[in-house]
């Protein structure tokens, strides 16, 4: 009788435990669409080609540059270098010490080499682009236009509690 006791208690304390990692589980990844300063949006995920190992999530609220970038990703051609302004600081990518502005992101064929220049990974190398780039040490935002840029996915869910630019 003891036996068959423990071994129903057991059950219970097996049952308990896995239903208590899946609540935890759930709510650790609980997802929500983007918006973005109250504009609706998505992230899309850039690869940037001779730099293999930098991915890039970029906040878009453009409907226009959604579209081209999910015309890229099905089609292998077309406009697909991303551009628009960034500012310093860590936006929804935390691997990077700049942001691009959700509503002034396009995606072009072509690009100028004033805002052309690979990943910056440092406050220092966003710092001297935008120095650079605006003529100003004090600017916080400048163009870039990653030549080498592409998307590679559109997503319309994200995970809550990444920064909101």
């Amino acid at each position: 009788m003891v036996g068959r006791r423990m071994l129903k208690l057991r059950g219970y304390i097996i049952a308990f435990s896995v239903a208590i990692f899946a609540a935890l589980a759930t709510s650790c990844m609980d997802t929500t669409a983007p918006d973005f300063d109250g504009k609706p949006g998505v992230i899309i995920t850039l690869v940037f080609d001779g730099h293999p190992l930098d991915t890039m999530y970029v906040p878009v609220t453009n409907p226009v540059t959604v579209q081209k970038a999910e015309d890229f990703i099905v089609n292998g051609s077309g406009p697909h270098v991303f551009m628009g302004p960034i500012a310093k600081g860590v936006g929804y990518d935390l691997k990077y010490a700049f942001h691009f502005i959700p509503d002034g992101v396009t995606i072009n064929d072509d690009v100028t080499a004033a805002c052309d220049a690979a990943p910056m990974h440092s406050v220092a190398e966003v710092a001297a682009f935008v120095a650079a780039g605006t003529g100003s040490a004090a600017a916080d935002q400048a163009q870039w236009c990653p030549s080498t840029s592409r998307p590679i996915a559109v997503s319309s869910v994200i995970k809550i509690g990444n920064p909101s630019r």
